[in-house]
């Protein structure tokens, strides 16, 4: 049985214990005890916050939101990101670290436009992933800002919404195809369980610009 996201141990041992094998897809809980295939989302926050910083941005910030029982990918992401703002030597102020309410859409305007009202707004945010990043998108456009002329978005996961988005969403894709023939390989595996992090390749759209820094 192959996991996506799911991670219920209680139904993890009943299946194993009827001599079923688990993979667990795409969720970091409980990779000691079962073979895991994810993602390696601290190098593809890592290299797409190095890509924006090397076109020249030099105020980002971070919108993510809580994503239940993925917390280690919440986690990995974050710090991805934060890794390239300390290799590039980068004042990070944390009220550029946002918690995004994606049920209230009042409270994500009110929690965009304090990155705005700033002195020193960023010229790029980094998306904890393409649904908030849709969000994030209808809320610039009603402030009246343009991507990428005023605000520059990069996000992850290059789901149907990367692609169809108007300009095209520059994101970090899930490799999808990769996982799951790694998954099957697992499934068919006597060795004991591992972790298997798969590389995320940044997928360069219309979202982001150069900026002088």
């Amino acid at each position: 049985v192959a996991s996506l996201h799911y991670a219920n141990v209680n139904a993890f041992v009943r299946l194993e214990d009827r001599g079923i094998p688990v993979v667990v897809v795409m969720n970091n809980k409980h990779l000691e005890n079962y073979y895991s295939v994810c993602s390696d989302d601290f190098h593809g926050a890592y290299e797409g916050t190095k890509y924006l910083i090397e076109l020249g941005h030099r105020s980002l910030a971070y919108i993510g939101c809580d994503r239940f029982s993925l917390e280690a990918l919440m986690r990995e992401r974050f710090m991805g990101f934060m890794s390239a703002i300390s290799e590039f030597r980068l004042d990070f102020d944390p009220a550029l670290q946002v918690n995004a309410d994606t049920q209230d859409m009042a409270v994500l305007r009110k929690e965009v436009a304090d990155l705005f009202d700033r002195q020193n707004p960023p010229t790029a945010l980094f998306v904890l992933d393409d649904e908030l990043a849709l969000r994030v998108h209808m809320v610039l456009s009603e402030r009246g800002l343009r991507v990428p002329d005023d605000i520059s978005i990069a996000s992850f996961d290059d789901d149907v919404i990367a692609s169809y988005l108007r300009p095209g969403l520059t994101t970090a894709a899930i490799p999808y195809e990769e996982m799951g023939r790694r998954a099957m390989e697992m499934l068919l595996s006597d060795a004991e369980p591992e972790h298997l992090l798969v590389h995320m390749p940044l997928r360069v759209r219309e979202s982001i610009r150069t900026v002088d820094p």
